[in-house]
């Protein structure tokens, strides 16, 4: 305790909350490091239609598990394995913005220009959803936009 009143335990809490922020952060950045570093080693080796939907999928479960509550380790475990899959599908969407087998040599500017303008709708909308709404409802909308994606890449692979 402080007996003289100076403030001791709150300049305490301020600490304990100021260490749970940088560790936070370090599992963001690591899980981001990680993910990238991995989506160098695997997309060269797993073709965009399987790495995709696997990556896809794996954050729409993510998602639903945090809507589950299971608590704040399992929520960071979570957290993280989203943000490895996020940089990994992130790294591949750039990659394939340039890829003139994929848009073809006559469409690429087009279609790369649209895929960009997407990326930035959707990071802006991401980053809205977690200002503007209540967590709960904000992981609900991006379960719910992981799924769609997941019908997005497999409509693109002309999966039915």
């Amino acid at each position: 305790g402080n007996e003289q009143g100076t403030g001791g335990d709150q300049e305490c809490a301020g600490l304990i909350h100021g260490t749970q922020y940088l560790i936070i952060a370090l599992i963001s950045g690591g899980a981001n490091t990680f993910g990238r570093i991995c989506g160098f080693i695997l997309i060269p080796r797993l073709p965009f239609k399987i790495l995709q939907p696997i990556l896809a999928v794996l954050l729409a479960s993510c998602y639903g598990f945090l809507l589950l509550n299971t608590g704040p380790i399992w929520m960071e475990i979570i957290m993280a394995i989203i943000k490895i899959g996020y940089s990994m599908m992130v790294l591949e969407g750039w990659l394939l913005m340039a890829d003139t087998t994929y848009f073809g040599t006559e469409t690429i500017d087009r279609y790369s220009a649209i895929a960009i303008a997407n990326a930035y709708v959707g990071s802006t909308l991401g980053t809205a959803l977690a200002i503007f709404l209540e967590p709960h409802t904000a992981v609900l909308c991006t379960c719910v936009i992981s799924v769609v994606q997941i019908l997005v890449v497999w409509s693109m692979m002309k999966i039915r």
